[in-house]
């Protein structure tokens, strides 16, 4: 899948998570959501802040 806006995306199966890289001004974070949602994978947002905690 490619996404266009997207720099890099580090991928975590054991904790189920991903971390992706993108430029704000060529992708939303919801356009990801829906994209990781329309492959087949539950998706939601998480701030650093809450992702560092």
């Amino acid at each position: 899948m490619t996404v266009e806006g997207v720099v890099a995306a580090e991928v975590s199966y054991d904790d189920k998570r991903v971390d992706v890289q993108f430029r704000p001004n060529a992708v939303t974070p919801e356009a990801l959501v829906k994209a990781i949602d329309d492959i087949g994978f539950q998706a939601s947002v998480m701030t650093r802040e809450a992702a560092e905690s």
